[in-house]
C-alpha cells in the first residue's frame, strides 16, 4: 500500500519535470528559428539599476562587435503564388562589320578568257586577235616625185616640163605644206621664166656692143641674136644658146638689162637658187638685201634650205 501511495506522489513530479524538458527543447528551438531581437529593439527601454547600471569608471577595452553567424531568415514564399517570370533583360552586343570579300581579279579586257582544258588534253590557245592595222597616211610619194623634177627641170633650164610637173604637184598636194610649197614653186617659175626673157632680149642688143666683161677678163661679141651668142674667148670662137649658156653669162647679161629695183633682186635670186650653176649664197644676199628694202620675201626663204636638184657647178664669175 506505501509503495502504491509512493508511485501516486511522485507521479505529479515526474509529469512536471517533463514539462519543463518539453518547454526547453522547444524554447531552444524557437531560439534557434528566430534569434535574439535585433540590437536597439529588445531591451530598449529596460534600465538597469545597482552597481552594474553605473558601470565601471573607465572602459575595460576596446569593444569588438558580435557576428551573429547564424544565416540570414529566408523570405516567405506566400503558398500557391507562383513568383513572376521576368522576361529576359536585353543586353546590346557590339556589332562587327562582316569581314570584306577578297577582291575578285577579272581578266583584262585585251587578254581572252580561255576555258581550262579537261584532264590528258593540251590546253585551248586561243588565236591572237589580228593586229588593228595603223591609221591610214596619206601617200605623198607622187607629189614629191613631182616637186622633185619641178626643181630638176628648172635646174636643166625646161621651163615647160617644169609647168607640167607643176600641174601634176598641185594635184597630188594634200596638206597645207604641200600646198605652201606647189604655189613658192609656182612663184619661182614665173620669176625664173622673167629672167631668161631679160636674157633673150639682152643678147639681142649684144651685136652692138663690142667688147663684153666677164668676171676678171673682157670678151669679144662676135655674133649674138636672142637665140643664140657667138664670143671670142681666149683665142677661139665659142657659141652658147640657153640651154648651154654659162650661168655667169646669163647673170651678166641679166644684170646689164635690169634696173637696180627690188623686185629685180627677186628674179636675180631665184635663178642662183634654181639653176644648175648658181650660188646660193649671193642668192641669199639679194634676198636679203629686198627684204630690208621692204619687199615681202618670207614666202621664198624657206627654198634656201632645199638641197640643189643637181649639184652646182662653178662657170664664169659674175
Amino acid at each position: 500500500m506505501q509503495t502504491s501511495g509512493t508511485r501516486w506522489k511522485l507521479g505529479p513530479h515526474l509529469a512536471a519535470g517533463g514539462l519543463m524538458v518539453c518547454l526547453a527543447v522547444v524554447g531552444a528551438v524557437l531560439y534557434g528559428l528566430f534569434g535574439p531581437p535585433p540590437p536597439g529593439q529588445a531591451g530598449e527601454n529596460i534600465k538597469p539599476t545597482g552597481p552594474i547600471a553605473q558601470g565601471p569608471s573607465e572602459p575595460v577595452g576596446p569593444t569588438t562587435p558580435v557576428l551573429d553567424p547564424r544565416p540570414e531568415d529566408p523570405k516567405p514564399v506566400e503558398p500557391n503564388v507562383s513568383p513572376p517570370i521576368e522576361p529576359p533583360k536585353f543586353v546590346p552586343q557590339p556589332v562587327f562589320p562582316e569581314p570584306a570579300a577578297p577582291p575578285v581579279e577579272l581578266p583584262s579586257p585585251q587578254e581572252p578568257i580561255v576555258p581550262p582544258a579537261p584532264p590528258g588534253q593540251p590546253p585551248v590557245v586561243e588565236p591572237e586577235p589580228p593586229a588593228t592595222p595603223p591609221m591610214a597616211v596619206p601617200e605623198r610619194g607622187e607629189f614629191l616625185a613631182a616637186v622633185k623634177s619641178v626643181r630638176l627641170a628648172m635646174a636643166d633650164r625646161d621651163l615647160t616640163a617644169a609647168r607640167r610637173h607643176l600641174a601634176t604637184a598641185t594635184k597630188e598636194a594634200q596638206t597645207d605644206q604641200d600646198r605652201a610649197e606647189v604655189e613658192r614653186l609656182e612663184t619661182m617659175a614665173g620669176y625664173l621664166d622673167e629672167f631668161w626673157k631679160v636674157v633673150r632680149s639682152g643678147m639681142a642688143r649684144l651685136s652692138r656692143v663690142g667688147d663684153l666683161p666677164i668676171g676678171d677678163r673682157i670678151v669679144r661679141v662676135v655674133e649674138a641674136s636672142a637665140d643664140e651668142l657667138t664670143i671670142h674667148d681666149r683665142g677661139r670662137n665659142r657659141t652658147f644658146r640657153r640651154e648651154n649658156m654659162p650661168g655667169g653669162l646669163a647673170y651678166i647679161i641679166a644684170r646689164r638689162e635690169m634696173a637696180d629695183v627690188l623686185v629685180n633682186k627677186l628674179i636675180l635670186g631665184t635663178f642662183l637658187v634654181l639653176d644648175r650653176e648658181g650660188d646660193r649664197d649671193v642668192a641669199r644676199r639679194l634676198w636679203r638685201e629686198a627684204q630690208s628694202a621692204g619687199q615681202n620675201v618670207s614666202s621664198l626663204l624657206p627654198e634656201l634650205d632645199v638641197l640643189p636638184a643637181r649639184p652646182p657647178r662653178k662657170s664664169n664669175g659674175r
